[in-house]
């Protein structure tokens, strides 16, 4: 319950998600959030993560600028990129294909082995619905094949999260305004 005068912390927010996901002194939080949300089993989990810089490297004049909430690497090479999208932009679900893209070509330089990628997981949080596809509030999209499920590459996971499609579990924990 929140108590008259106190202050309660919005984490859709942008500044308050950047500060909560994106920073160093906080990286048992985020390793917590990718973990629980991702479902991460114990060869999947992060044991440490460097967060990065924000800010995507333009490899071309005329590159577009991408500036991401919380980008990070795991102790296996595997890069995250963990948004919170308050807005419904027309294009948002290609910028986020671009982006994780994106993801997977700073990897490699001109002359390195395509062995040297390690996969791309983008989690993106969203308050409102962007995906039309029933009721469910978190998808997880992958390259595979539509008809048999085979997987072409591990390289490129993106969850999507539908804050207002989630419905709280018969006794999960108040939240802090019951």
């Amino acid at each position: 319950m929140v108590e008259k005068g106190e202050a309660r912390v919005d984490p859709t927010i942008d500044l308050i998600f950047k500060a909560l996901f994106g920073q160093e002194r906080n990286k048992d939080l985020l390793i917590s959030l990718l973990t629980g949300v991702l479902h991460l089993g114990p060869a999947e989990r992060p044991a440490a993560v460097e967060i990065l810089n924000p800010f995507s490297a333009l490899q071309v004049v005329g590159d577009k600028q991408s500036v991401l909430d919380a980008r990070v690497t795991d102790q296996a090479g595997r890069r995250y990129d963990v948004e919170m999208m308050c807005y419904a932009h027309p294009a948002l679900a290609e910028r986020i294909v671009y982006c994780a893209c994106r993801m997977v070509r700073e990897q490699l330089g001109e002359s390195d082995p395509y062995t040297r990628l390690r996969p791309v997981i983008v989690l993106v949080f969203t308050t409102f619905p962007l995906v039309q596809a029933g009721p469910r509030y978190h998808t997880t999209f992958r390259l595979r094949d539509a008809e048999s499920a085979a997987v072409l590459s591990p390289l490129m996971r993106i969850d999507i999260v539908e804050l207002p499609k989630y419905d709280k579990p018969a006794g999960a924990a108040a939240s802090l305004e019951e």
